[in-house]
């Protein structure tokens, strides 16, 4: 076999652009590769041993804080001692004010309560007394009682005609009526002409009967209420004596 240029030449050229790839698709990207990771080794070996140096500092840092911790609780032991010893002392002080400021404040109470008993038994007596008043009253004189405070009703109507005026509605006067016991139609009537008379209009009154009012009649106008009944006057009593009993406290 002789020797041949051209395959020479031919097999040539295939190293030479071969030995191109390799070096530029393999053994560059290789090295590339190798350089980048000795970088990154570095780097990690520097950033450790920056730690380790980080480390020994805050350990350093840590024993002196531990001193200074342990010399701070043996102070603050001491100071305590002696704080929790005045303390104490403050305390009994203060316990003992508290024990006098709670006796005079129950003693206080006990005051209170005594003065609200006294109270409570006078508000009973004032009702039972007037109860027992109004009691007799409709039994000595029960008709009687009653035909008065009727008539003291009618009475005063022509007394109160400028309020009773005030609820006229085009010319129409709306009145309740209730009384102690159904009234007789005169009594009716002459209420009706009394509140006529007054208002000068004409007068719609519708009657009722309550039996607790014990005697007399209440007259309902509009939003006003006029009470002569036995009830009502009972309650006026009590409270004139509770009026009277309350000055005579304060005085």
């Amino acid at each position: 076999m002789g020797f041949n240029l051209t395959t020479f030449l031919f097999e040539l050229v295939n190293f030479v652009v071969l030995a191109f790839l390799l070096q530029r698709y393999v053994y560059r990207p290789v090295r590339d590769g190798v350089l980048a990771r000795r970088d990154e080794i570095a780097t990690a070996r520097t950033r450790a041993a920056e730690q380790l140096a980080l480390v020994d500092t805050r350990a350093a840092e840590l024993d002196a804080r531990d001193r200074q911790l342990d010399e701070l609780r043996v102070r603050i032991v001491a100071e305590a001692t002696v704080e929790a010893a005045a303390e104490k002392a403050k305390l009994l002080a203060r316990a003992r004010e508290d024990a006098a400021t709670e006796r005079a404040r129950v003693q206080s109470l006990l005051e209170a309560e005594r003065e609200a008993a006294l109270g409570w038994v006078r508000h009973v007596a004032i009702d039972r007394g007037a109860e027992v008043a109004g009691r007799l009253l409709l039994e000595l004189v029960p008709e009687g009682a009653h035909q008065a405070l009727v008539a003291r009703l009618t009475d005063s109507v022509a007394d109160r005609a400028a309020e009773l005026q005030e609820a006229v509605v085009d010319g129409v006067l709306k009145a309740e009526a209730t009384f102690a016991r159904l009234p007789p139609n005169e009594d009716r009537e002459g209420l009706r002409r009394a509140l006529e008379a007054a208002t000068k209009s004409t007068v719609r009154l519708t009657v009722s009967e309550d039996e607790r009012l014990g005697a007399g009649v209440t007259l309902a106008v509009g939003d006003r209420v006029f009470d002569a009944t036995v009830a009502g006057q009972l309650e006026l009593l009590r409270e004139e004596a509770r009026r009277q009993l309350a000055d005579g406290a304060e005085a």
